[in-house]
């Protein structure tokens, strides 16, 4: 690895400071999004979408892109990816929101 553990957490302490309060607004956002599924709206779906959308951007520029790739030179590909799958779930998820979103009928669904 090319960095310590020290580092490791050292990086998610700085992350940490610099994003609050914003985690209590992605912890708020998480509840609305899993209450938008029993809505069964089209538009539900839409904002569903457009938060994991979100925080996809956020997890990529904001935590690999920034912080993480200071130690970590791999972390920008990270984020690249991260981006992108963003960019999917733009594209692909908004404009056809047929594939829809459900919640889980069980519990062994439902724990993914």
């Amino acid at each position: 690895m090319p960095f310590s553990i020290e580092q490791f957490f050292e990086v998610f302490a700085r992350y940490n400071l610099a994003v609050w309060p914003l985690q209590i607004v992605a912890f708020l956002a998480g509840i609305v999004v899993v209450l938008l599924l029993w809505s069964n709206s089209r538009g539900g779906a839409a904002m569903i979408a457009v938060t994991l959308s979100a925080m996809w951007l956020v997890n990529g520029i904001g935590y690999h892109w920034l912080y993480f790739s200071t130690i970590n030179p791999a972390a920008r590909l990270f984020a690249g990816c991260s981006s992108c799958k963003r960019r999917c779930w733009r594209s692909w998820r908004l404009p056809d929101l047929r594939c829809g979103f459900a919640r889980a009928g069980d519990r062994h669904r439902c724990s993914g």
